[in-house]
């Protein structure tokens, strides 16, 4: 048996590969429950598109997901530790479209372009 890259507490976003051009992005962040080979139980918040309001939104509810890290259609990010998930949201900041922060220790660029 050898060593996990993951373990229980570790802290991870979760972005859903788009396989379409007009595939709004979609992402996860979360809190690691459990990890069994590929297969990793993941609890937290889902971030999506509101196209109404042109910005990203958490869902209220808290889920846990059990994701499966061979797909191929999930980039895996660790999050550093200090990072208060409770706090996690999505900005748009003009200049750098989008960030994931906790509004302190934590700071992500979320843009899919260069710059």
């Amino acid at each position: 048996m050898g060593i996990s890259l993951l373990r229980s507490g570790d802290k991870l976003l979760f972005s859903h590969r788009r396989l379409f051009e007009a595939d709004q992005a979609r992402y996860f962040v979360g809190v690691v429950d459990e990890f069994e080979n590929d297969v990793v139980a993941v609890t937290g918040y889902t971030f999506v598109w509101d196209a109404m309001h042109g910005r990203f939104l958490q869902k209220k509810d808290q889920r846990t997901k059990l994701l499966t890290l061979s797909s191929g259609t999930l980039i895996c990010y660790r999050i550093p530790t200090e990072t208060n998930m409770a706090e996690l949201r999505i900005e748009d900041r003009g200049e750098q479209p989008l960030v994931l922060t906790d509004g302190a220790s934590f700071e992500m660029d979320m843009s899919d372009r260069m710059g």
